[in-house]
């Protein structure tokens, strides 16, 4: 049996458990590749020594941001498929809200006391209803 062979069959739980062919957990894999958007890989590896005491080489970081990065990849694909343009079905103009809503937004500036001139925005939201029709009720006699 040669060691590639072994290493196919070796566990049936590596899939399960979501490791994958580096020594380091999913978890740490998605640390580095989430530090490695922010830092230089040279950086990076500066902070897992710093802050987490870890000696991590910065071709391991950029490996692990390579594969959660096409994993990552391959979601967002999947994502954009789901909401697609031809998928995106809206409804009728007269069955789209069954309440009307009003919105309005506004902006200026306020001069506060030694702070100087800011900037303010305020924005309203309101439920819109329709007036009924008022019937004269039913106990009171038609005026004619």
């Amino acid at each position: 049996m040669s060691v590639a062979s072994v290493k196919a069959a070796f566990s049936p739980l590596d899939q399960k458990w979501g490791l994958n062919e580096t020594a380091y957990s999913r978890e740490m894999g998605q640390q580095m590749t989430w530090l490695s958007g922010l830092l230089p890989f040279e950086q990076c590896q500066a902070v897992f020594r710093e802050l987490c005491g870890r000696l991590i080489p910065h071709s391991s970081i950029w490996r692990q941001t390579q594969y959660y990065g096409e994993k990552l990849w391959e979601y967002l694909q999947a994502e954009v498929a789901q909401v697609s343009v031809e998928r995106v079905r809206l409804p009728e103009a007269h069955e789209d809200q069954a309440e009307k809503k009003g919105m309005a937004i506004d902006g200026g500036m306020v001069n506060i006391r030694h702070e100087g001139w800011r900037e303010i925005k305020v924005a309203a939201h309101a439920g819109c209803a329709r007036r009924r029709r008022c019937q004269p009720p039913q106990c009171l006699p038609a005026l004619t």
